[in-house]
């Protein structure tokens, strides 16, 4: 009687143990799926914010634009420069403070 009473109850405490593995799978599944949506519903979100920025936002020269806001962090203007010739397309800073000169090039 003891041992059919033990078997018993070792077979529902697994039992038991089964089915609340299984609710966990579950649940981690569900969770994982709102994980999933919640990111390609952000990434989508940023998609329509970019192309409402892309519409609204003009920048006329934006080489301009670049040397007064160096300006205005550094303190003195960088005086970019474009250099284009057959081989590349180049950026050239020149620093007078330091008398030091940059040039960065970008094929393409």
């Amino acid at each position: 009687m003891e041992t059919i009473l033990a078997v018993m109850l070792a077979t529902a405490v697994i039992l038991f143990g089964t089915l609340i593995s299984l609710g966990n799978e579950r649940q981690r599944k569900a969770i994982d799926g709102l994980r999933e949506q919640v990111f390609l519903w952000a990434v989508q979100d940023l998609k329509i914010k970019r192309e409402h920025l892309v519409r609204t936002v003009q920048v006329p020269d934006p080489l301009d634009w670049l040397n007064k806001i160096t300006s205005k962090i550094r303190g003195y203007d960088l005086q970019l420069q474009i250099i284009e010739n057959t081989a590349s397309v180049g950026l050239y800073i020149s620093l007078r403070q330091y008398k030091n000169r940059l040039f960065s090039t970008f094929t393409g």
